[in-house]
Formats: C-alpha cells, structure tokens, sequence
C-alpha cells in the first residue's frame, strides 16, 4: 500500500467513524483519541536520530501533535479532529524523509507498530436481563448504523459484546456472544448486509468500562461495540 493510500485510507475510516456514530458523543470521541494515538504511535517510533536528519519536518509533526494534545486536554473535540489528519501527514513525511536523507537509519529502525483499529460503544442498544433480544428501543442506533454500512458496502465490522459482572463467567461469556450475533442478525436481516462483513465475539464480564457494584456501572458495562476492521 503506498504512502498516499494510507492517508486516503486514514481519512476514510476517520469519516466513517464519524458517520456512523456522529450523533453519540462518546464514540466521537473515541474514533478521535483513537486516531490520535495511531499518530503519536508512529511518531514515537521514528529513529533516535530522526530530529537530526529531518529537522525541519520533525519539528512540524512535533507541533502538530503537542497543538492536538492540548486541544484534547481542553475537550476541544471538533479542533483536535482538524488537525489529526495532518498530524498524522507530517509524521510520515518525517519518516519519508529520514529514509531519503538517513538511509542506514531508516533501513535499521524497527516499522512503526500497526495501527489500533478504532472502537465504539454503541450507546442505546439494551437488552433485557439475561436476555438477548432487541429491545425495540434500540432500533433507531442500529437502523442508523445498517443504513451506513450499506452506503459503504466494502466496510468490514466486529461486534463485540459485553455483560455487568452479575452471573458466572461461563454464563456471561455465552449471553455476550448472543447478544452480538443478535445485533449480527439484526443487521443482516433488516438490511441485507452481507454475513461475511460481519464478524462477532463475546467477551463476557472480562471488560468492565466502569465499576460493577452500582446499578449505573452495570449498565455501562452490558453494552455492544463495533470495531472497523478494513475498509
């Protein structure tokens, strides 16, 4: 994959992300942290030496990076994802460029570790106790969501799904991966999205996002998440 590619591909699943899951606040900001990350990973692996063989471009991606940082620090959402994309530009021209003008470096440097693929909670999606229907009122989220994946037909996904920690671990392992292959079959059914796009997993009670012992905490934690797995 070229260089040029990678930013468009970059771009695409940073719109896709946002798309889909424009409207729930928290998964906004975690496609943009996420995204984040991946450039401050990348830029974090350049060579020891990269600051002196490309100055001038690593001084860019140095401020890049520090300007998103501080808007993120200041929940400066809509800013920081602006300059995400360019953040992440500079750095591989930063890298580029140490290749050209440091080749023995560049060719000794470990690659930069592969990117996360971004994650969202998918808020409004619920379940009755230990049950794994759909509750009618989650329809509007997965309607919003199989109407995007047929918009963009070559998106891949994985759902995985999540229970409170009430139950034995064998138990909530089984009524997770129910619960994602019901959002699976949901999609699949309502909008004829392909089952091979899909892929689904359960991860039981082994994930908590917030404490277990507060009614408030249990319900964060029986939730569904979708991860972008290629474009």
């Amino acid at each position: 994959m070229t260089m040029s590619v990678k930013r468009i591909f970059l771009l695409f699943i940073t719109g896709f992300s946002l798309m889909l899951f424009g409207c729930t606040s928290m998964a906004t900001k975690q496609a943009i942290q996420g995204d984040y990350d991946n450039a401050l990973r990348v830029f974090h692996a350049l060579p020891a030496n990269a600051k002196e063989c490309a100055p001038q471009e690593y001084a860019k991606s140095e401020a890049t990076l520090a300007h998103v940082e501080e808007e993120l620090s200041e929940n400066h959402w809509s800013f920081a994802r602006k300059y995400i994309p360019m953040a992440d530009e500079q750095v591989r021209d930063t890298a580029a460029a140490v290749k050209r003008r440091c080749p023995e470096t560049a060719k000794e440097s470990p690659p930069p570790p592969p990117a996360e693929k971004p994650a969202f909670i998918l808020e409004g999606i619920t379940f009755d106790f230990n049950k794994a229907t759909i509750r009618p009122s989650s329809e509007p989220t997965l309607k919003e969501a199989g109407s995007v994946m047929q918009r963009f037909s070559s998106v891949k996904v994985r759902i995985e799904g999540h229970t409170d920690s009430i139950g034995s671990e064998k138990y909530n392992q089984n009524l997770s991966e129910r619960r994602a292959n019901a959002v699976k079959d949901y999609l699949v059914k309502n909008f004829e999205i392909d089952p091979s796009r899909i892929e689904t997993v359960g991860f039981g009670k082994s994930k908590p996002l917030a404490d277990n012992k507060t009614d408030e905490g249990r319900a964060k934690n029986r939730r569904i998440e979708f991860v972008v797995t290629a474009q």
